[in-house]
C-alpha cells in the first residue's frame, strides 16, 4: 500500500500513468473481525471528525451501496506502519493519537488521484437530527456565529482576497462567495442538549448506518438551512475547520459544481468564520494585504494614541461593550479595566482555558494573557470580565432623528411597534436569564460583582435608543427582581410570561447596596448619542 501511495506522487509521473498502473486497486474494509479487500471506488472514507472511529466501529454497511475503508491497525503495528510511509517520503503524520487509524486513513486517501479515490463520507451520507431537545439558551458556538452573521459584509469583502491567496487558480469565486454569503445571512441556528443525528448511506436511499453525536447538524430543506448546534460546542479550530468543510460542501451543491473543488476553499472561509468584530476583519486585512474601508466607531490609526497601557480618552469609554459573552481575539486592542471604572489600552495575547468543573462552564472561566504594559514583555492573565470590546458610536443626529420619527408616528405604524416591542422585550428577558444562569456559576462573589455590574450598566435605561427608552425599562426592571429572586433561592421567572400580579415576597438583594454607585457610571459612560445627550444621574436601579 506504502509503495502505491508513493507512486502517486512520484514527479517523473503524470496522474494518468499512476491510474493505469494502480487500476483496480483494492483496499482493505472490516467486516466484523474480519477483512476484506475491495475496490477503492466503491468504498466511503472518514473525510471529517465528526465521524469519530468509536462511532464508525459500529456503523453498519451492509444495506449501504459501498463499504467502509479502513486500516487494520493496532497498536503494535502503528508505529511500524507510520515508519513505513515515512520511508517513502510522504509526510502523512497523524494529529490525535486517539483517532490515528481515521486520520492514516483519511491521509491515503487524500493521495491517492481522484479516479481512485474512495470517497468521502460527508460527500455522500445525509445526517438527520433524531430525539431533538431544543435548548432556549445560547452556547458558545451559536453566539460566535450570530455575532458573525452581523459581520456579513467584512467577509463579503474579505474571502475572495483569502481564496485568491489559498488558490490562486480557483475560478467562479465571485459566485462562490456569494452563494456563501447568502446561505449564512438565511441560516437559522437552533441550539440543542445531547444532540445526536442518524447518518444514511445518501439522501435517495435513507438506509440508516449509523448514529453519531456531532457538534452540530446543518439540515437543508427547500434550500431553507437550519444549523442544529450542540450545547456544549465550542469555537475550536476543530469544530470550525468541520463547519467551513460542510458549507463549502452546501455551496458546491448549489452552484452545481464538483464538491472537491470547493473543498479546496476551507482554509480560507475557516479563517473568514473567525470574525467577530470590525478588529478581527482588520487583523486578516493586514495579514492578506487587503483594502477594507474603516467604519464609524473605533478610531483610525493615528487619530488616537493607541499604547499599551495609556488611560482610554472618556469619548472612547463610552463606546465599551459591556456584554459579557465576547471572544477575545491574539493582537486584539482592548479597553482592559485596570480598576474599577479605570480603563486602559492593552492587547490580548491569547486565551488561557483552566480546568473546567462540573459546577461551571468553559466559557464561564476563561482567561487571557494581555499586554498592558509597554516594559512588560511576560503578560498578564486576567479575567474575561476585566475585558471589552468596543462598538461603533451612534451620532447626535441619528439619534434626534429617531425621536423625530416617534413625534411623527400614526396609529397604525405605533401598533406596529408596540407588537415589535413585546417581541423584543421577551428576547431582552430571555437574554437577561441567559446571562444571569451563566454569571451565577461564577467561582467567586468578586467575579459575579463585576458581571453584575456589566449587566446593569449595559441594560440601565439610560443607555438605550430614545426609540427603545421604555423598552429597557421594563427590560431593567425585570433582571433586578430576577437578582433579588435568585439571591432568596427563588428560581427564575419565565421570559415569555407576564410579569404576575401578585408579587413574591422576598428580601432584597444584597448586590443593591452597590446600585447607587453603579448609576453614577451610567451617564459617564455609555450615553446614548454622545455626552450632550446624557440624562441626570439615573437612578432607576433605586436601593
Amino acid at each position: 500500500l506504502g509503495e502505491c501511495i508513493a507512486a502517486t506522487t512520484a514527479v517523473e509521473r503524470t496522474v494518468e500513468d499512476t491510474v493505469q498502473d494502480l487500476s483496480p486497486l483494492f483496499l482493505p474494509s472490516p467486516d466484523g473481525n474480519n477483512w476484506h479487500l475491495i475496490n477503492s471506488t466503491d468504498l466511503v472514507f472518514a473525510d471529517s471528525t465528526r465521524y469519530k472511529s468509536k462511532d464508525l466501529k459500529q456503523f453498519d454497511f451492509v444495506q449501504a451501496p459501498y463499504f467502509l475503508f479502513q486500516i487494520p491497525l493496532d497498536t503494535r503495528h502503528k508505529y511500524t506502519t507510520h515508519q513505513m510511509f515515512r520511508s517513502q517520503h510522504l509526510d502523512i503524520t497523524p494529529s490525535v493519537p486517539a483517532s490515528y487509524e481515521r486520520d492514516m486513513t483519511r491521509d491515503i486517501c487524500l493521495k491517492l488521484p481522484k479516479q481512485l479515490r474512495p470517497k468521502g463520507m460527508s460527500l455522500v451520507c445525509y445526517e438527520k437530527v433524531v430525539d431533538l431537545n431544543v435548548d432556549t439558551s445560547d452556547s458558545s458556538l451559536s453566539l460566535h456565529l450570530n455575532k458573525l452573521k452581523t459581520l456579513l459584509s467584512h467577509l463579503n469583502i474579505l474571502l475572495p482576497h483569502l481564496i485568491k491567496f489559498y488558490v490562486p487558480s480557483c475560478k467562479h469565486i465571485a459566485d462562490f462567495v456569494s452563494s456563501l454569503v447568502k446561505l449564512l445571512d438565511n441560516l437559522k441556528i437552533v441550539v440543542a442538549t445531547d444532540l445526536r443525528a442518524n447518518v444514511y448511506s445518501n439522501a435517495q436511499l435513507m438506509v440508516r448506518i449509523g448514529t453519531i453525536r456531532p457538534n452540530f447538524v446543518l439540515h437543508n430543506e427547500n434550500n431553507v438551512y437550519t444549523l442544529y448546534v450542540a450545547k456544549l460546542a465550542t469555537v475550536s479550530f476543530t469544530i470550525m475547520t468541520e463547519l467551513s468543510q460542510s458549507l463549502c460542501i452546501e455551496v458546491a451543491r448549489n452552484l452545481q459544481v464538483e464538491e472537491t473543488k470547493c473543498l479546496r476553499l476551507i482554509p480560507a472561509v475557516r479563517d473568514c468564520l473567525q470574525i467577530q468584530c470590525r478588529e478581527d476583519a482588520q487583523s486578516l486585512c493586514e495579514q492578506f494585504q487587503v483594502e477594507l474601508q474603516i467604519e464609524d466607531g473605533m478610531a483610525e490609526e493615528g487619530q488616537y494614541n493607541l499604547r499599551l497601557g495609556e488611560p482610554i480618552p472618556d469619548e472612547i469609554q463610552e463606546r465599551l461593550d459591556r456584554d459579557i459573552n465576547h471572544i477575545f481575539r491574539p493582537q486584539e486592542w482592548v479597553g482592559f479595566e485596570i480598576s474599577e471604572q479605570d480603563f486602559v489600552w492593552a492587547i490580548v495575547l491569547y486565551p488561557v482555558q483552566e480546568d473546567v468543573t462540573e459546577e461551571t462552564t468553559s466559557d464561564l472561566i476563561t482567561k487571557y494573557k494581555i499586554l498592558f504594559n509597554e516594559h512588560d514583555h511576560e503578560g498578564k492573565v486576567v479575567s474575561w470580565l476585566d475585558l471589552y470590546k468596543f462598538i461603533s458610536n451612534v451620532s447626535e443626529e441619528e439619534a434626534e432623528g429617531q425621536e423625530l420619527v416617534l413625534a411623527v408616528e400614526n396609529n397604525s405604524s405605533a401598533l406596529v411597534r408596540q407588537a415589535g416591542d413585546s417581541i423584543r422585550l421577551r428576547e431582552l428577558k430571555r437574554k437577561i436569564c441567559r446571562e444571569l444562569e451563566l454569571l451565577w456559576k461564577l467561582p467567586n462573589e468578586e467575579e459575579k460583582k463585576k458581571a453584575i455590574r456589566r449587566m446593569y450598566i449595559k441594560y440601565h435605561p439610560d443607555k438605550a435608543k430614545p426609540t427603545e427608552k421604555n423598552l429597557y425599562e421594563d427590560a431593567f426592571k425585570f433582571m433586578l427582581r430576577q437578582i433579588d429572586r435568585l439571591e432568596n433561592g427563588l428560581p427564575l421567572e419565565h421570559p415569555d410570561e407576564e410579569t404576575p400580579d401578585d408579587k413574591e415576597t422576598y428580601q432584597p438583594s444584597s448586590w443593591r447596596r452597590y446600585y447607587n454607585q453603579w448609576n453614577s457610571y451610567v451617564p459617564r459612560y455609555g450615553s446614548y448619542g454622545g455626552s450632550n445627550r446624557r440624562s441626570g444621574g439615573g437612578g432607576r436601579g433605586g436601593g
